[in-house]
């Protein structure tokens, strides 16, 4: 649920936004993100992403669907991050 919101924000803003993302560092399926921003600081398991507007492009998109739907109850929710997730 978290890639999904922090996507959702990417999506939304419209002015230079500081997201802090905890246990990031501690679930390495979270690291998925990467692939449309990475973290501009790493404070414990905490990830610092510094988001500005526009900046997830019209090819990230199935991207972003994906993320919302592993969120989501059909898609298990936090299951999906649990250490050992085959997915």
């Amino acid at each position: 649920m978290r890639c999904a919101c922090l996507v959702h924000a990417m999506m939304r803003i419209e002015k230079p936004v500081t997201v802090l993302f905890d246990d990031y560092g501690a679930r390495t399926l979270y690291r998925d993100v990467e692939r449309v921003v990475t973290p501009a600081e790493m404070i414990g398991t905490m990830a610092r992403f510094e988001l500005k507007p526009d900046m997830l492009s019209k090819k990230d998109l199935s991207f972003a669907i994906r993320q919302f739907f592993v969120g989501s109850i059909h898609g298990c929710g936090e299951k999906y991050y649990e250490a050992g997730n085959p997915a």
